[in-house]
């Protein structure tokens, strides 16, 4: 169980493992994107603090800091105070867990347009469920999807067999998804040469699919500058799509997201020439990006802090029982039952028959 903190209690434990401007800044950049952007070059140590305290749950901070320094967090944390008055509040207002089990399925319909690679995953020690599907992901509904973008944001950029490409057929009040994108957050406001991982979520209006919003993540890199190359980028390492999940976890929680449809990141064109053009690679590169995928969010959800009761993983499949749909249900299967150490093994070497092919 996690449990709500003082804020001037919080604000100490900052203050001893983030002892200056410097440590506050790389603190805010690794594990709060979104608070780091909004924070701007005129504000001292403690006025970031106060802005990471008023945007973020302090179970969260809490979390992040044990991660960014676990000796240190934990020789430290005699000086948290429990919030009593917010964790009675919370549990005047929510049921216990048993009764308020989650659903297997986000909607009804779900059934309907993906398919289950096997049943839903209920995370062990937690109320939480990871689906994971064949299918589609813009016909995903009442969830906040994950959108794999080019690093100056450009809507613009979204080739025939993207993700991005597959909503265009979204409306949001009944305009083109992007028309209304490019409303929401103007060109002038977003990012260029925004570093790989980088995040933007955006909450959506009454749209056709329900979607409560989008989370923007940065997955490739430009190839240059010049015009000839526009929408051409270098490959993304597999290290770099891990990172990107992270971020994506992170900035679900920060916006207090509870579903959550992501797509394998960093399959399509921010690996164009495995995922594209070597096809002996293709195969490779899913299974690496998936067992990636699906250590990281049954990490995540089995974890405290986080606002998630849902991820689902979507793996676009041309052809429904197709030969290599077969491949990959028998690997996601045989995924789900190995150890970590077992799955980081396995995709190292596939990271290294990917380096022989390409």
């Amino acid at each position: 169980m996690s449990f709500a903190y003082t804020r001037n209690s919080m604000r100490k434990l900052l203050r001893m493992i983030l002892t200056n401007d410097t440590d506050i800044d790389a603190f805010l950049t690794d594990f709060f994107p979104m608070t780091k952007s909004r924070c701007s070059n005129g504000m001292d140590t403690e006025q970031k603090l106060t802005l990471l305290l008023e945007i973020n749950a302090t179970a969260i901070i809490l979390q992040r800091l044990v991660e960014y320094d676990s000796v240190r967090t934990n020789q430290n944390l005699g000086i948290l105070i429990v919030d009593k008055l917010q964790n009675s509040t919370l549990a005047d207002q929510i049921p216990p867990i048993a009764a308020q089990k989650i659903a297997d399925y986000p909607y009804d319909a779900f059934k309907d347009s993906f398919r289950d690679i096997v049943a839903p995953k209920r995370v062990l020690g937690s109320n939480r469920v990871l689906n994971l599907v064949f299918g589609n992901i813009a016909t995903i509904r009442s969830s906040t999807v994950v959108l794999p973008i080019n690093q100056d944001f450009d809507f613009m950029q979204r080739g025939p067999r993207s993700v991005l490409a597959a909503f265009n057929s979204v409306r949001i009040e009944k305009r083109n998804f992007y028309d209304v994108l490019e409303e929401l957050w103007p060109r002038r406001l977003r990012p260029s040469n925004a570093g790989i991982g980088h995040t933007h979520y955006i909450k959506l209006p009454e749209n056709s699919n329900n979607l409560q919003g989008v989370i923007l993540a940065v997955t490739t890199r430009n190839l240059s500058t010049h015009e000839q190359h526009y929408g051409r980028y270098v490959n993304t390492p597999i290290e770099g799509i891990d990172y990107v999940i992270d971020r994506v976890l992170d900035c679900a929680c920060e916006n207090n997201c509870q579903t959550i449809a992501i797509p394998l990141i960093g399959s399509g064109y921010a690996n164009v020439r495995a995922s594209f053009l070597v096809k002996e690679a293709a195969p490779y590169m899913q299974k690496a990006i998936l067992m990636l995928m699906i250590d990281k969010l049954e990490s995540h959800l089995a974890g405290t802090g986080t606002t998630l009761e849902r991820a689902i993983a979507v793996i676009y499949s041309a052809q429904a029982q197709s030969r290599e749909e077969h491949d990959l249900w028998e690997f996601s299967v045989k995924a789900l039952k190995l150890s970590r150490d077992r799955r980081e093994s396995l995709i190292g070497q596939f990271i290294e028959k990917i380096s022989q092919l390409v």
